[in-house]
This record gives C-alpha cells, sequence and structure tokens, in this order.
C-alpha cells in the first residue's frame, strides 16, 4: 500500500565542518603569503589577526595595505584584496560576495582564484542560493581542491542540486564520496538513500540506509526508512519482525509513523486483532485518510464489532471512488448484522449509486433491493426500481430469479402504487403472481386517487383492478369504492350499479363495510328520486347494520322517513322519524318537526301540535325552531285556536328576525287580525310584507287583503293613494315584467349561464325593482361567481342580502363568504360566516360557517376565537371524516403556536393513526416536536410510521426526510444525515423541499470542511544538512534551521 508522505530534514552540523576547513585553508595560504611579504608590516600584522580569527580587525588592516599599495599588480594587494574579501565572508557582510566577484573579475590569474569560486560557492550556500552555489562549483575542477575540500565540494553540490529538485544530479554527486573516508560520508549515504527512497529503488536505499544505522547522527532515522521501505516492498513479516524492536530508539514524531506502518502490515496479512490497536492509536493522534478508516473499519467489521466497523467506515467515505464504494457496502453489511435495516438500505443504496466496481455495484444493487423489501418501505419506488434495474442489467445473474420473487414482493408491500404500475407495464414477460400484484395495485391506486377526490383517475383503476381478478374480496373492495366514486361524480346511474354488484359479489360479505352497501344504494336511489327502491335500501342497511353504528343507522331512519313522507306514506313517515329520534345521535330536531308535519297532513293536529310544543320549548333553540313555532302557528289556526296561532308568530317575529318565516308570519297575523275584524292591526301586517317583501307572492296576497279592507271600508281613493308607492301594483307592467324574467330563469335553469347573465342584466336594466328582481340578482350572482367574476359576483349577492329575509340569504352568505376570502377580506368573511350562522336553518351550512371562521382566525392568529369554533365543530357529533380531521388538527397548531406542547399532542395523537394527508401531517408535526425537546427516538420512531403511511403522502414524506437528517444532524451522525438529505435531492418533487434539502447538506458539508482546515497539521520533522546564516555572529548555527524536502 503506497504512501505520500512530508519529510522535513535539518542540518545536523556537517556544515560546521564546512567553517573549520575553511580556516584551516586560509591559515596555510596566510603562512605562503608571509612567506613572500614579511617585510610589509601591516600585511603581516593583518595575517596574525587572521589566524587569530579576529577578523574585523584584520579587515581592516587588510584596507590599510590595499591603500598603502598603489599598483594593482603587486602581489601583496592582491593578497591583501583576497583576504579582505575571506574576511567579508567569515564576518558575513553584505559586500562578501561581491568583494570575491570582483577578486575574479580582477585577478583572474591569480593562485587564488580556485579558492575564491570555492568560497564564494559557500558563501552563497549559507545565503541557500542554491543555484548560484551551482554556479560557482562549475567554475572549479574538484581535482585543484585538496582532498577534504573535494568531499566538501560534491557533498555541497549535491545538496544544492537536491533542494533545487534536480535529484538524479543530486545522487551523482553523492556518490562520489559515500562510500569514501571524509567528514561527509554519512550526510551522503542519507541523502543517497533517500534519493534512491525517493525513486522507488527501495534495495538500494535499503542498502546505504544500513550502511548508517549506527550513526550517532542518522541512526535514529533509519528505523523510519526501513520500516517504510519493506512496507512498499510488501514485505509485511519482514516489517513486523524488525519495526517493533526499534520503535523505543525511534524519534517521537516519528514513532507514530512506524506504528502505524505496523498496523497496516498486521491489516495486510490479516492480522486484525493485533492492528486495530496500532491503527487505533494513530487515528487518535492525526485526523487520518479515508483509507486509514477504512482499514480500521474492515478490521473490526472481520473481528465482529460492526457497531465501530460502521463508525470507521462512515468516516472513510470521501470520495466518489472504490474505496468509498466499498465502505459504504460493508456499512451495509455491517448493518444488516446489527438488525439496522434502515441504515443497511441507505448504505446500499450509496454503494450502488457510486457505480465504481461493477461486480460491488451488482451485489449492492441486489443487496439494496432486498433489504427495501424486507422493511416494506419505498417512500420513493427506491425497491421497485432497484429490481427493475437489477433484471435489466444483470439479466444472466444467478439471482435473476430471487429478482423476480423480490420484485413482486415489493409490489405488494409498495406505497407508489402508480410507479408499481408502471413497473409491471415495463415488464415483457408477466406471470400470474404479477398479475396477481397488478390487481392489488390497481386496486389501492385507485383508493389513492379516490381520497384525493380524483374520482375520474379512481374509476380507470378500480376497472383495471376488476380487469384482473385473483382475489375476490379485493374485486368487491374495488366495486364498492368504484361505486363511490360515480356517487361522488353524481353518476348514479353507474353507482346503483356497481352498488348492486358488489353486495352480490363472492367477496363482500368478508369486508367490514358489507351493510354500507345497503346504505350508500339507499342514498343512490335517494338522490335518483326513486324512493320507493331507496326505503328498499335504507331497510335493508337498519337490518344488517352494526348496531354500533348509530350514527349511520340514525342517518338512514331519516332518510326512510323522509322517502316515504315524498312519497306521502306519512304513517311510514311517522314512523321512521320516530325511530330516528330513538337513536337521537343527530338532527332529532328534524325528525320531530318532520313527524309533526306528517302527523298533520294525516289530520292528526293534536298530535302535530304537541310534537312542535316539545320542538320549540327546548331549552337550546336550533335551526328547526323557527319552523317549529311557524308550522305550530298553522296547526293553531287550523284548530281555530288563533290566539295560540298569533302568540307562536309574534314569537318567530321576535325571536328569529331574519328568519325566512317573517314574510309569512306577518301574512298569518294579518290575516287573522283581518278576520278578527280588527283592520287598522291587519293593514299593519299587511303593509309590512308589501314594503319588505315586495318581490313576493306573498306580498301579492298581502296587496290583496289591503285592497279588500279599503274595500270594506269604501274608501277607494285612499287605496289608489296607497298603490303609488308599491312597485309592483302595475299589472300590464308586471305581465311584461314575468316575461322578461322568465326567458333569463329558462336560460339559467338549462345551465347556459352566458345567455342568462345577459338576460338578467337586461332584465334588472328595465325592472331595478321588479317582482323578480331578488332573484334575478341570486341567479345571476351563481353565474358570475362560478365564471370567476368575483367583483360582480359580490355586487349582487350584497344585494340579496340587503333585501333579506328571503329564501336565497343562507346560500348568498355562503358564497359571499367564500368571495371575501378569495378577494384577501377576511374580516368581511368573518362577519359575513357569523351572519350565516345567526339565520341559517340548515345544520350542514352552520358547520360550514364555523369551519370557515375557525380557519380565518387561525390564519389571522386569533387563536382563541379559533379555538371557540373548532371546538363547537367537534361537539356537533358525527361530522364529515375531513372537518373533523381539520378541527383536531387546527387545536393542535394552536396550541402550537402558544407553545403547549403537551395539548397538542393530545389531537396530533388522535390524528396520528390516520392514513390521510391530515394524518400525514399529524405525524410529522410530532416528530418536530419531539426533535425540538431533544426525543430523538421518539422522532424517529414516529417519522418511520409517517414513511410507511399507506396511501403515501409525497410532500409529507419529503418533510420527514428533511426533519430525519435532522435527527442525525442533531445526534452528530453526519454520515446518515447526508444520506438523507441527498435521498431527498434525489427523489422529492417537490422543488422547494428538494432546495431545503440542499441547503442543509451544503451547511453540513462546509462545516465538515471548516472542521477539517482547523485540524492542526500533522508535522514529520526529521531534520536535514543545511546551514543558516546569523548576521550577528560569525559562527555557523547548525542546528537552528530545517529544510522541508519534497513529497515523494
Amino acid at each position: 500500500m503506497g504512501k505520500n508522505i512530508s519529510y522535513q530534514f535539518a542540518i545536523v552540523g556537517f556544515l560546521f565542518l564546512s567553517g573549520l576547513f575553511l580556516s584551516q585553508h586560509n591559515s596555510l595560504n596566510a603562512q605562503q603569503s608571509l612567506y613572500f611579504h614579511e617585510r610589509n608590516t601591516d600585511f603581516r600584522n593583518a595575517l596574525d589577526l587572521y589566524e587569530k580569527e579576529k577578523f574585523y580587525a584584520a579587515q581592516e588592516y587588510f584596507e590599510k595595505t590595499i591603500h598603502q599599495i598603489q599598483d594593482v599588480h603587486s602581489e601583496v594587494r592582491i593578497d591583501a584584496e583576497y583576504y579582505r574579501a575571506l574576511c567579508a565572508i567569515e564576518l558575513f557582510h553584505d559586500n562578501a560576495a561581491v568583494l570575491l566577484r570582483n577578486f575574479i573579475e580582477d585577478h583572474p590569474e591569480s593562485p587564488h582564484i580556485t579558492s575564491a569560486y570555492f568560497n564564494l560557492a559557500k558563501f552563497q550556500f549559507r545565503k541557500r542560493r542554491y543555484e548560484d552555489v551551482l554556479i560557482y562549483l562549475s567554475a572549479i575542477d574538484p581535482l585543484d581542491l585538496k582532498k577534504e575540500e573535494q568531499a566538501e565540494y560534491y557533498f555541497k553540490k549535491g545538496y544544492a542540486h537536491f533542494q533545487l529538485e534536480e535529484y538524479e544530479s543530486a545522487a551523482n554527486a553523492f556518490y562520489e564520496i559515500k562510500d569514501t573516508d571524509n567528514p561527509y560520508v554519512s550526510a551522503a549515504r542519507y541523502y543517497y538513500a533517500h534519493i534512491a527512497y525517493l525513486n522507488k529503488n527501495y534495495e538500494t536505499a535499503s542498502q546505504n540506509f544500513k550502511k548508517i544505522e549506527h550513526d550517532p547522527q542518522f541512526g535514529s532515522l533509519v528505523p523510519y526508512y526501513l520500516t517504510q521501505i519493506y512496507y512498499k516492498q510488501e514485505k509485511y513479516e519482514v516489517l513486523l519482525d524488525y519495526a517493533p524492536a526499534v520503535l523505543d530508539s525511534a524519534p517521537a514524531k516519528r514513532e507514530e509513523e512506524i506504528k502505524k506502518l505496523i498496523g497496516d502490515a498486521y491489516y495486510e496479512t490479516a492480522q486484525y486483532k493485533e492492528a486495530i490497536p496500532y491503527l487505533n492509536d494513530y487515528l487518535k493522534r492525526h485526523s487520518g485518510t479515508a483509507e486509514d478508516y477504512y482499514q480500521l473499519g474492515y478490521a473490526k467489521y472481520r473481528l465482529g464489532n460492526f457497531e465501530a466497523a460502521v463508525d470507521a467506515f462512515q468516516q472513510s467515505v470521501k470520495d466518489n471512488d472504490t474505496l468509498s464504494q466499498s465502505a459504504f457496502y460493508y456499512i451495509g453489511e455491517a448493518s444488516i448484522k446489527l438488525d439496522d435495516k434502515q441504515d443497511a438500505r441507505s448504505a446500499f443504496r450509496s454503494a450502488y449509486k457510486l457505480g465504481v466496481d461493477d461486480e460491488l455495484t451488482e451485489d449492492a444493487l441486489f443487496n439494496y433491493a432486498k433489504v427495501a423489501y424486507e422493511l416494506s418501505y419505498h417512500p420513493y419506488d427506491d425497491a421497485i426500481i432497484a429490481f427493475e434495474e437489477y433484471i435489466n442489467t444483470y439479466p444472466n445473474s444467478a439471482k435473476i430469479k430471487r429478482a423476480y420473487e423480490y420484485l413482486v414482493g415489493v409490489y405488494y408491500t409498495t406505497k407508489n402504487y402508480k410507479e408499481a404500475l408502471s413497473s409491471i407495464d415495463r415488464i415483457k414477460s408477466q406471470d400470474i403472481e404479477l398479475l396477481q400484484a397488478k390487481q392489488r395495485l390497481a386496486y389501492f391506486r385507485g383508493v389513492e386517487l379516490f381520497q384525493k377526490e380524483d374520482y375520474s383517475g379512481a374509476i380507470r383503476h378500480f376497472k383495471l383492478s376488476l380487469e384482473n381478478v385473483y382475489d375476490p374480496k379485493l374485486k368487491a373492495a374495488a366495486q364498492y369504492w368504484m361505486a363511490e366514486s360515480y356517487y361522488r361524480q353524481k353518476d348514479y346511474d353507474n353507482a346503483a350499479h356497481n352498488f348492486t354488484e358488489f353486495l352480490a359479489s363472492a367477496g363482500s360479505r368478508s369486508l367490514d363495510y358489507f351493510a354500507k352497501g345497503y346504505y350508500h344504494l339507499g342514498y343512490t336511489y335517494y338522490e335518483k328520486r326513486e324512493y320507493s327502491s331507496a326505503t328498499f335500501w335504507f331497510r335493508e342497511y337498519v337490518k344488517n347494520a352494526d348496531k354500533e353504528n348509530k350514527g349511520l343507522i340514525n342517518d338512514a331512519y331519516l332518510r326512510l322517513g323522509d322517502s316515504y313522507f315524498i312519497q306521502k306514506n306519512y304513517n311510514k313517515a311517522v314512523e321512521f322519524y320516530g325511530e330516528a329520534q330513538k337513536v337521537g345521535v343527530k338532527d332529532v330536531d328534524y325528525a320531530i318537526l318532520q313527524s309533526a308535519i306528517s302527523q298533520g297532513v294525516l289530520g292528526d293536529y293534536k298530535a302535530k301540535a304537541n310534537q312542535l310544543e316539545e320542538l320549540v320549548n327546548k331549552k337550546k333553540s336550533s335551526v328547526y325552531t323557527d319552523d317549529g313555532l311557524f308550522e305550530l302557528g298553522e296547526t293553531y289556526l287550523i284548530l281555530s285556536k288563533e290566539t295560540d296561532a298569533l302568540a307562536y308568530f309574534n314569537r318567530l317575529l321576535t325571536d328569529f328576525p331574519n328568519s325566512n318565516y317573517v314574510a309569512e308570519s306577518h301574512l298569518k297575523i294579518g290575516l287573522i287580525h283581518y278576520n278578527r275584524k280588527e283592520d287598522d292591526l291587519a293593514l299593519n301586517s299587511f303593509d309590512q310584507v308589501v314594503g319588505r317583501f315586495s318581490s313576493t307572492q306573498v306580498a301579492k296576497e298581502a296587496l290583496e287583503k289591503i285592497r279588500l279592507i279599503y274595500i270594506d271600508k269604501g274608501d277607494a281613493t285612499a287605496f289608489e293613494d296607497y298603490l303609488k308607492g308599491v312597485s309592483f301594483a302595475n299589472v300590464s307592467q308586471s305581465k311584461l315584467d314575468s316575461t322578461a324574467y322568465t326567458i333569463a330563469e329558462n336560460n339559467y335553469l338549462n345551465g347556459n349561464c352566458e345567455k342568462a347573465n345577459r338576460d338578467f342584466t337586461n332584465y334588472l336594466k328595465r325592472y331595478p325593482k321588479g317582482i323578480f328582481s331578488l332573484n334575478a340578482h341570486f341567479y345571476r350572482g351563481n353565474c358570475e361567481y362560478e365564471a370567476n367574476f368575483e367583483q360582480e359576483a359580490i355586487k349582487d349577492f350584497e344585494e340579496v342580502l340587503n333585501r333579506a329575509p328571503n329564501k336565497f340569504v343562507e346560500k348568498s352568505l355562503l358564497k359571499l363568504g367564500d368571495l371575501y376570502l378569495s378577494t384577501q377580506m377576511p374580516e368581511k368573511a368573518a362577519e359575513t360566516y357569523l351572519k350565516l350562522i345567526e339565520v341559517a336553518e340548515r345544520k350542514d351550512q352552520v358547520i360550514l360557517a364555523k369551519k370557515a371562521l375557525m380557519e380565518i382566525y387561525f390564519e389571522g392568529e386569533k387563536y382563541d376565537k379559533a379555538s371557540i369554533y373548532a371546538e363547537e365543530l367537534l361537539s356537533e357529533g358525527l361530522l364529515n371524516q375531513k372537518l373533523w380531521e381539520k378541527a383536531h388538527l387546527t387545536l393542535a397548531k394552536m396550541q402550537l403556536k402558544k407553545d403547549n406542547k403537551s395539548l397538542a399532542e393530545l389531537h396530533l395523537d388522535t390524528l396520528s393513526d390516520l392514513n390521510t394527508v391530515i394524518g400525514a401531517e399529524a405525524k410529522y408535526l410530532m416528530a418536530h416536536i419531539y426533535h425540538q425537546d431533544g426525543d430523538l427516538a421518539k422522532s424517529d420512531t414516529i417519522i418511520y410510521k409517517l414513511l410507511d403511511q399507506v396511501p403515501s403522502q409525497p410532500y409529507w414524506i419529503a418533510k420527514g426526510f428533511i426533519l430525519l437528517a435532522d435527527n442525525y444532524v442533531a445526534k452528530e451522525d453526519f454520515y446518515n444525515a447526508k444520506v438523507t438529505f441527498q435521498s431527498v435531492i434525489d427523489n422529492a418533487d417537490n422543488p422547494e423541499l428538494v432546495e431545503i434539502a440542499k441547503e442543509k447538506l451544503a451547511i453540513l458539508k462546509a462545516n465538515e470542511n471548516k472542521d477539517e482546515e482547523e485540524e492542526e497539521p500533522i508535522e514529520i520533522d526529521l531534520n536535514s544538512p543545511s546551514e543558516k546564516e546569523d548576521n550577528d555572529s560569525t559562527e555557523i548555527n547548525e542546528n537552528e534551521n530545517s529544510e522541508e524536502v519534497p513529497n515523494e
């Protein structure tokens, strides 16, 4: 296993010898000059001082000699110039090199010329100007130098080449002196061996390192090199015999590296138990490479320490290379051993995605798909895609049959039914197992689309399921939900047919909702207005229903009562309204009212009155109280109890001033007074009707009674004056009015809103206060609403409300509320829904208004008010499932806004078992609460529950994965965090969530890089020969400098 290692080498003292030889050489020259110039006193004094290494004083005398001798060719002067330069070198003067160069230039024939070049080279060597060193040395023939100078020549030449990375030239120079007796022999051998090491000439390097094994200066470095060499030669056994014994003698910094190589050698010889302590020790002191962590992980994996192996392998994943792919693969294998299939799945997926090594990719792909299948967990169709790719890529694999078997298994457990069906279609040869899977998948895809209210898509998939009938129970279920889909589309003929087929199918009775088939079939015929069939099926339902299902039984009795009522079978109507009252779960007041009305039709007015008294005298009024009061008033009129009738009509006007019965109550009160000859009181009541409800038939009746009163009074003039203020009094005009309106109304009833809108507009221009202007405003408003002409629709519905009370008030309020919301007027919308609650006679309208108020106040951060309506909705009893979920979710979110997590959890827990969109959101919110509280284990558990939900909710799956990754980050499991963020990036189809995952992943990686950058660099400080100048000293400090040798 090759390693790139940065070495540093410091001078170990050999260049001190360089200064020694220089002094000895200069001393000999001085003696020679003294012989020739003994008569010159200053020169003689200078040489004497030079001999005593008093270079500064000597230099002054040499300068003085030069000035005294004017003859530039004088030998004494030339010698003085030479020694002056040598003094400058010894004193580290800046002009030393200049003086020597000038000497060489001025006196090329001087016997000192070789020495001058040599000293100039040594001076540049001290300055580390290695190119200049080589230039000056090249001017010398080494044979002109003394033997000891020749050794210095070759060493410094070799070292200069070495510093310039000219290793071949350096080796040649070192070679000249490495096996001779000279002061530089150890250093030469060391560098020669090191260059051989760099050039991977390991035998040569080994031989020369062994020659200095006992050298006091270089011997301590040898074990490190020899250990490296044995490792690079893959002589692991030799290394293990050699290296442990020399650890104690190795420098402290080298000891760590040698231990690492011992660990590597144990690893390479499969002695994993022995390797681990060395590998661990090294990684405790160093950041380690990907390969280092991989070795440690594999060693621990082989010894069965899988948890520690996973930790090490995770830290070895750096680049998209074979090492990382192998690490991912073994993380998967180790996670399987630890029974952690979630992490195993992610790891095998990553190994497969890298795809560097073909064999590893194949195995990883199969294992990844297999684990995903075993988890029954495929939020992004991973297993399907993986098995498909495996089958297509490796058709001749020995595992191909198992791959097909697993793929079918995945189909049965998948959550992405759309992709599963597409996958089956992509497989050319479909056996019976695949077709069975197709039946199941088509059914579940249909249910999924049904929940999303895509009923056409649902029907297509239920039909597809019915084309592949292998499971009778599944067939029956598909028939049922297809019928339900047709019903939601108001295609009652197909709904009836399929509900009938469902009830007759072999597998239907084993389904929990079998009896509901009777119930829904009853409703289907009820909507078709085939009431005889409806009563048959509703009665079948109440006979077969689970008695605990009181809500549906109650409702079935009500519809039976209604069906018999419409068929004028009033005795039966009374019977079933009575049954509904006995169950008493919902709409009891409606049952009382309808039963009373039926009694009245049967002529039993006392029974009717008794029931109505029960209704109107309840402590809490309902939407049916005003109906009861009006019916009670009419009943007492029939019983000739005018005083009682008058009391109930007046009570209605007082308690329910916005009721739709206000106009008729005024009319009835007027008639009672008229019959009593109380004309003024009658006129007052009739005038109320004409004035407030001019565009109604009741107003016409009231006007006729007013006419009769004036006739009885004999005051025709007064009546004519009264008519002047009545817009609809002109008979001929009324006929024109009616004709224009009827044309518009016919277009409206035929569904031609475009023409109807035009005709209503023309009608209202001609007859703004016409008899039918109220209807025209309402119907035109409906057309404008459907066409998204929002502002125009608002004006028409507001006009309808200005003429309240009337029969269009409730519907107008409901649509106005929606329009105010869509035009960003939530406050006006809230006012409108509050008004609707006041006047609504239908309970479903009240519920819709409360739902809207709950949402408006929640969005407006008026949580207390929102809470009131959410609670009221939940207290209604039998709510629509979606509305029940919405109320609980709103209450949960409000508690979260108030930081009441425990109260929020109560509502979320209620929802978390549901496999709906809101159920998915509830799971996510619960997981997020646990994340915030630091209970990451619980958070993870709920996230996996979310990911496992059927049908799947892609948006919440992606949110769940992001939260899961955040949990990993909180646990400092950055490996799994990165894998999970990447999974969202690769698979999620929501751009916003993908972007969030990208940002979080980028931050995570940036933090990792920052940590790596902040680590202290690992220094390996082996010292190499060099010199350091010191301007404050005339001596060379041999041990303060270190030179860095380039990487191998």
